[in-house]
């Protein structure tokens, strides 16, 4: 039976799971750093770079394709390697991608053939990250409190992927280029050192 599944016993339980509690916090600071990019290149390739709508859903689709390509490999790695460190890998990875945005600024002739191929990795890797925690979350979870475990998981997930869009949308329509600029530095640099204290959590 699923004890205390249907009262706050389960939510107790998952909420006094120090190990657990660390593990999704930095997640979700990881997976702020994901919507700082999600949402700050789209407008970037369309308002900053003037890419054609047609254009921004190829590359768009590209980095999908990416990541239907890779993420079994990803999944392969982490059974091998660790969760652990396959996650801090694919979250540097996206956080150097992130970086490299900064280097990538309209009318440079390099832009416009750099960011299409840094999109697609920086998609494939923020998905592969986004899959390996997943995983990882599940072999945490105490099996007899399982609906406190990952309630509180979705809530801290869904509260990064839903606030930030907003806060990093705010900063771009106030500050122009240079909300640009904070979001992927913000996603680069805050990135790196979340990477490294979720690989410790883990």
């Amino acid at each position: 039976p699923i004890k205390g599944s249907g009262s706050l016993e389960a939510y107790a339980a998952a909420l006094k799971d120090k190990g657990y509690l660390l593990f999704v916090f930095t997640t979700v600071i990881c997976f702020s750093g994901f919507a700082w990019i999600n949402t700050s290149i789209v407008l970037y390739m369309r308002d900053a770079m003037k890419f054609s709508d047609m254009n921004i859903m190829i590359f768009l689709a590209a980095g999908n394709f990416g990541v239907l390509l890779t993420i079994a490999f990803w999944g392969r790695f982490a059974e091998h390697s660790g969760s652990g460190y396959a996650g801090l890998l694919a979250m540097l990875g996206h956080s150097i991608g992130a970086i490299v945005y900064l280097f990538l600024p309209p009318g440079a002739p390099w832009s416009a053939w750099l960011l299409p191929p840094t999109l697609v990795c920086t998609t494939l890797l923020g998905a592969a990250y986004w899959t390996i925690n997943h995983r990882y979350m599940i072999s945490l979870v105490d099996k007899e409190h399982k609906v406190g475990y990952t309630n509180l998981w979705i809530v801290g997930t869904a509260l990064s992927m839903g606030v930030t869009p907003v806060i990093t949308g705010y900063i771009i329509e106030h500050y122009g280029m240079l909300g640009f600029r904070a979001s992927f530095a913000i996603s680069g640099f805050g990135g790196i050192l979340a990477g490294l204290a979720n690989f410790w959590a883990v």
